[in-house]
């Protein structure tokens, strides 16, 4: 009986322990789990955030200071590998079970820097992980180095025994996790794998699935406000502006055209009207009594903008609530400017000067997009490597002239909704899709199944998906609504 006991005492104690021991280790596990995602959320909360760069990166921490390193004013970070920079991420001191701070590397092509350069939802990252799993195609990676093995040397950090800040990392990351990731060179290639007594890194990844659709979101969502705030202008009564046919490259808005790219300014009459008023002041400028040539090109200046006007009366601009003001401002500066040519009437060159000031300021309320909408403002520094990405569909009767009354054809997404218009991202280029013709028609290298508008005019039903969902593998497009709400779902 003592024996028994004894037994089951032991076998008692042996079972405490090893429970014990789970229970210790998940609950350290639970620790480091908890820190990465932090991390993790902290660091695609910065991109999506960020001003300038949306989807952008910070360099990683390589001075143990808490603050990123390098990547300004257009240079590499000044290593791949480094701690994460918590406190440039506004995160508390983030430590993993052992009481380690994290570590972290990035895509080179995401990383922040003051310069302007290409970064939108076609940027593929150029990270791996291979091993117990493996995964491509990502933005970042974060690690947990846990406790030291075999030769690593912690004290002072580790400095003392790194020829430079990019090798301190042999002392906390094993594998591949531990090479050098120089700002010229980057090391791409990284590893997962059980914990050994040779390895015992623990990792997270950020991937492009994981980042850009939100940012695709945030972009699709600057574009909506755009859109709504122009047509919630007096002037233009509910109505949405021309779209750029695809087939341009110039981001021109073309009347009459309910599908394409989002323009940069007015409609092409209205831009033609503003280039004709400058070359009248260029010509009144170099106007001399005296001169022939100066002379005949005054008269020139005069009557072309006189045709310009025309145009705009003729092609049913943008705003055409203020389509007579502005035409008969016009018509009246190109005259009084060719009788000045023609020295007739008694016109002087300020009272030229005056007419044309008039006009200027008259063409000024022209302006497609009000001061709210700051995508095409000269400090947005990213519009230009999106602009290509987005494209927008008017329903009939909500274009510039329209009666404001869709119905029967208003746009749907996803077989639901009566919309006035819609906002499409394209996501990532799907495999078989063309990289080389940006300005086709239809626009196949960006969109996909019904979104494409194959047909031989616009659509109106749309179709859009999370990535969760198995459609987002062959049609990735990010389709929003506009109703005249803030709040179109």
């Amino acid at each position: 009986m003592v024996m028994l006991v004894i037994v089951v005492l032991g076998a008692a104690a042996i079972l405490v322990n090893s429970l014990s021991s789970t229970g210790l280790r998940n609950e350290r596990d639970k620790i480091t789990a908890d820190a990465l995602a932090q991390a993790k959320e902290a660091l695609i909360g910065m991109a999506l955030t960020y001003s300038d760069y949306p989807g952008s990166l910070p360099c990683p921490d390589t001075d143990n200071d808490g603050d990123a390193d390098g990547g300004g004013n257009g240079i590499d970070c000044s290593s791949y590998i480094g701690r994460l920079p918590w406190k440039t991420l506004g995160l508390p001191d983030l430590r993993d079970a052992t009481g380690e701070r994290l570590w972290y590397t990035l895509s080179r092509n995401v990383r922040r820097y003051a310069s302007a350069h290409p970064l939108n939802s076609e940027t593929t990252g150029t990270l791996s992980i291979t091993g117990t799993y493996t995964a491509s195609n990502l933005m970042a990676i974060i690690f947990a180095p846990g406790s030291s093995i075999a030769s690593q040397n912690r004290a002072n950090n580790g400095l003392s025994l790194c020829s430079n800040p990019s090798r301190c990392a042999v002392n906390y990351l094993e594998g591949s996790n531990a090479n050098a990731s120089p700002g010229s060179s980057p090391n791409t290639n990284y590893q997962n794998a059980s914990s050994t007594v040779s390895f015992n890194d623990q990792l997270i990844s950020i991937s492009h699935d994981q980042l850009f659709p939100l940012i695709e979101k945030r972009i699709a969502r600057e574009v909506k406000s755009c859109l709504d705030d122009y047509a919630q202008e007096p002037l233009n009564n509910n109505k949405y502006p021309w779209a750029v046919p695809v087939t341009a490259s110039d981001y021109t808005s073309m009347e009459n055209t309910r599908f394409g790219r989002l323009p940069n300014s007015g409609s092409s009459s209205i831009s033609a009207l503003l280039n004709a008023l400058a070359t009248l002041q260029l010509a009144l400028n170099n106007y001399s009594a005296s001169n022939a040539s100066t002379v005949t090109a005054l008269f020139n200046a005069g009557a072309a903008l006189i045709v310009a006007a025309d145009a705009v009366k003729n092609n049913q601009p943008t705003q055409p609530a203020i389509s007579e003001p502005i035409t008969n401002q016009a018509d009246q500066t190109g005259d009084k400017a060719k009788k000045l040519a023609n020295l007739q009437g008694g016109v002087t060159r300020s009272e030229v000067q005056s007419e044309i000031n008039t006009a200027s300021s008259n063409l000024a309320t022209v302006t497609l997009w009000p001061p709210s909408c700051t995508l095409f403002s000269p400090s947005n520094k990213y519009w230009v490597y999106w602009r290509h990405l987005i494209f927008f569909q008017i329903a009939d009767g909500y274009q510039i002239g329209g009666n404001g009354i869709c119905a029967p054809n208003c746009l749907k997404i996803n077989n639901a909704g009566d919309y006035r218009a819609t906002v499409l991202v394209a996501g990532m280029r799907l495999s078989g899709q063309a990289s080389t013709a940006p300005y086709t028609n239809p626009p196949t290298p960006y969109l996909e199944g019904i979104n494409a508008h194959t047909g031989a005019s616009p659509a109106i039903d749309f179709e859009t998906y999370k990535p969760s969902d198995a459609q987002y593998q062959t049609v990735n497009d990010l389709v929003l609504c506009l109703n005249g709400t803030p709040n179109c779902p």
